[in-house]
Order: C-alpha cells, then structure tokens, then sequence
C-alpha cells in the first residue's frame, strides 16, 4: 500500500468513494463537507467515513470553522494524498496499456 511498491494499487485510494474525493478535490483549493457530498451525491454517513479514512493515512486535510453558529468543514486534498493519487493514476494506465484492444473496439454500432 505505498507509493514505492510499483506493482500493487494504493487500497486507500482505491476504494470508490475515496477515488471520488481525491480526484475531486485535486481539482479545487478546498472544498466544504457539504458542497462535497452534494457534488458526488453521496450520504453524509458515506462521506464521513471516506474522509475520516483518507485523513488518517494524511491524504486530505481538514479545517474546521464556525459559521453563523454552525460548524462547517473544509476538506483539501494533501500533498501526499495528490502523490498517491498521481501513482494510483499512472498504475491504472500502465495497467490498462497492457491490455490488447479488442477487434472491432473503437467501433460503434449504430
């Protein structure tokens, strides 16, 4: 499970949702744990766990503030975690590189 082992994919990131919060936020600054789960249209609970998991292994931070008495989280991608992700991205294309493309694949049938 670390970025030097070439051969096996990070199970961290790997998992769907935490892939999908990854790649999300490598696209952003930051993001809120609301605008978050509304844009990958998962549950709170969903969410929470992918977090909690990504920021125990450091590959997210978390900020937490106050707002109109209301707690909020802010959630970023960690220079770590966009490592991780960048590894786990070049994995999965060497990967599907070795696949022979199928006769006929390229093709769409109308």
């Amino acid at each position: 499970m670390s970025i030097e082992d070439p051969h096996s994919l990070n199970e961290v990131v790997h998992g769907r949702t935490r892939l999908k919060v990854l790649a999300t936020l490598s696209n952003v600054a930051a993001m809120d744990f609301v605008t978050l789960r509304d844009q990958l249209n998962i549950s709170d609970g969903a969410l929470s766990l992918a977090v909690k998991k990504l920021h125990e292994f450091d590959l997210v931070k978390l900020s937490k503030s106050h707002e109109m008495g209301r707690s909020k989280t802010t959630i970023s991608i960690s220079p770590k975690g966009q490592k991780e992700l960048d590894v786990y991205i070049t994995q999965l294309q060497s990967i599907i590189g070795i696949i022979p493309p199928k006769p006929g694949a390229s093709k769409r049938s109308a």
